[in-house]
């Protein structure tokens, strides 16, 4: 039974505190967490002034626990959540209406530990261009992203760099549904 409820969960019509609750035994109960194989949310922290609160750390603990999860949907991409989990994703769906720069950046560096990805979809992101590369700072020859971990896998960007994608970014990639740019 416990396969059953927790293989696919998907969180976007569910109120703050069960959302909450949920999180939190997902984080705290890697078993369960292990045995999520698809997850869905609408939001990964409360709207400003809210009465619960989805910790950021939570959040993280608890995908880092889900190490099974090969489908994932989120309103957007943040890599404070994501920057230590150890799933191999095969479905990546980010429901975002636009993206900075820099966490376009972010994802377009984590896409690449996630091989067997066949399916990225943006389903209401309005891109009309793509984001041109960051600065790099010569003191600490990284990119400089707000609230964004530095990470091993963050890699630097070049600034005379064009915006385009290596092909190792999605090698398994078979279907991409999202802006022309």
């Amino acid at each position: 039974a416990l396969r059953a409820l927790y293989d696919d969960l998907d969180l976007r019509n569910t109120d703050d505190e069960q959302v909450e609750q949920c999180i939190s035994t997902l984080a705290s109960r890697r078993p369960l967490a292990s045995m999520v194989h698809s997850f869905a949310c609408r939001d990964l922290s409360p709207p400003d002034g809210g009465s619960t609160s989805l910790s950021t750390v939570t959040f993280a603990i608890a995908f880092t626990n889900m190490d099974q999860l090969h489908t994932l949907t989120l309103p957007h991409f943040d890599l404070r959540i994501l920057c230590h989990t150890t799933f191999s994703l095969r479905h990546l769906t980010l429901r975002c209406k636009n993206i900075t720069p820099g966490d376009y950046h972010a994802l377009f560096s984590w896409l690449p530990r996630h091989s067997s990805l066949i399916s990225l979809s943006f389903p209401r992101l309005f891109l009309p261009s793509l984001p041109a590369p960051l600065p790099t700072f010569a003191h600490t020859g990284t990119s400089s992203r707000p609230h964004t971990p530095a990470t091993p896998d963050t890699p630097n960007n070049d600034s005379n760099a064009p915006s385009t994608l290596p092909s190792t970014v999605a090698p398994a990639l078979r279907r991409l549904h999202g802006p022309v740019a």
